[in-house]
């Protein structure tokens, strides 16, 4: 049986247009193992489309690339822009597109990563100038993107309460109870210049009541004295 040449040019194109939907099946696979790098799949998706304009499967593919670069492209901005969150809900939103996605897996983790160096950094550059509580907010807000070690924030946990304490005991006139607090801070911050003024505050506020003991004391004495 001898083939025409319509029939051979029909048979060449229909072996063609499998080749490509092959290519581009083939392409969709490894498409889901590196949408990192989806703007490089958007081009051959599009150079497919110039080959089979009609067909409704590379439009779909390219609809689904579109969302995923638009996703991808925010999620970087945020992240340069420091503003980690939005930057992990836009990654977060390619993982549901594109499941189980490795890349998209590591480049969130590398978003916390940095995300919990940053708030770690602010927060000690509070804890140096004794902004304890803005360190601790600092230090805390770096947990909630890792459950990491934070030593400065053991630190802050125990002279945020001592330093109340301290303040009201002196508020109070307990001057020698409040200085132990303060004292124990030292221990904790050796350069915490907050409790060094304080400390030189109760201690001359000692002095004062010491003063004024002995002079108590001796208008009692001059008292008890026989006229």
């Amino acid at each position: 049986m001898r083939y025409t040449q319509k029939q051979i040019d029909k048979f060449n194109r229909q072996k063609y247009i499998t080749e490509l939907d092959k290519i581009s099946k083939n392409l969709f696979r490894m498409l889901r193992d590196d949408t990192v790098n989806a703007q490089k799949f958007m081009l051959k998706f599009r150079e497919l489309k110039k080959l089979l304009p009609f067909n409704k499967e590379i439009d779909e593919k390219i609809s689904y690339l579109t969302k995923i670069i638009n996703l991808i492209n925010e999620g970087n901005e945020a992240f340069k822009n420091n503003e980690f969150e939005m930057a992990l809900e836009k990654f977060e939103e390619v993982l549901k597109l594109n499941p189980n996605d490795k890349n998209i897996e590591q480049k969130m983790e590398e978003i916390r990563e940095m995300a919990f160096n940053y708030y770690v950094e602010l927060g000690d550059r509070e804890f140096i100038n004794n902004n304890y509580q803005k360190a601790k907010d600092f230090y805390e807000k770096a947990l909630s993107f890792k459950n990491k070690e934070i030593k400065n924030l053991d630190k802050i946990n125990k002279i945020i309460p001592l330093r109340e304490e301290g303040l009201e005991l002196f508020n109070d006139g307990y001057y020698e109870n409040a200085l132990t607090k303060f004292e124990e801070i030292l221990k904790i911050k050796p350069d915490d210049l907050e409790a060094k003024e304080m400390i030189d505050k109760i201690k001359a506020e000692l002095k004062e009541t010491q003063k004024e003991l002995e002079k108590t004391k001796e208008k009692l004495t001059v008292a008890m004295i026989p006229s």
